[in-house]
């Protein structure tokens, strides 16, 4: 048989979010672009709705992958764009 170990992960919503962006849909757009293309660094994946400009503002390495990101800077990205529109 297979030498194969398996867990069980139960993952529990929070009640409250821990940290909110000033517009939901914003905030899934980044999150979802950041994540588009596997290992592309951020300046590649959100090139179309957070340049390098935006980044640098916030004090976030444009070269640094989306797995890297707290959720907190997630948030603030999405609150910068807003803010930008």
């Amino acid at each position: 048989p297979p030498k194969v170990d398996s867990a069980v992960v139960r993952l529990v919503p929070h009640q409250t979010p821990p940290f909110r962006a000033r517009d939901p849909k914003a905030f899934a757009r980044v999150v979802k672009a950041a994540f588009a293309n596997r290992r592309k660094m951020l300046r590649n994946n959100l090139r179309e709705i957070a340049g390098t400009e935006c980044l640098d503002a916030l004090e976030i390495d444009a070269q640094r992958r989306a797995e890297t990101l707290t959720i907190e800077e997630f948030a603030r990205i999405a609150d910068a764009i807003v803010a930008g529109s």
